[in-house]
Formats: C-alpha cells, sequence, structure tokens
C-alpha cells in the first residue's frame, strides 16, 4: 500500500495497492552498476516475468 510519502509523489488523493519492482543492473563482469526502485499502480498495470540464464 502506498505510504503518505508516495501518495504525494504519485499524486494519489488516498492509499492505494502499489507494484514494487526493485532492480539491480549488473556489468559483464557481475559489477552492480544501477539500482531502482519502480512503484506501479495495481490496476493499469499486468507483469509478465521471463528470467534467462546464460552460460
Amino acid at each position: 500500500m502506498s505510504d503518505a510519502r508516495l501518495q504525494e509523489k504519485l499524486s494519489l488523493s488516498k492509499p492505494q495497492a502499489l507494484l514494487v519492482l526493485q532492480q539491480t543492473h549488473f556489468s559483464q563482469r557481475g559489477i552492480p552498476v544501477l539500482y531502482s526502485d519502480g512503484y506501479y499502480l495495481s490496476d493499469k498495470f499486468e507483469f509478465s516475468i521471463v528470467r534467462n540464464v546464460s552460460e
């Protein structure tokens, strides 16, 4: 659920359920180079996850 801080940042008039996507991107050498938190209104987005592992 959105808290007061997220409601303000996302211009929400009341608490709403959110999908939270936390991502860490790594370089080819395995070094983390980017981290992000994404917040999405759960009634507006649908996520599917496909994971691939290269050997």
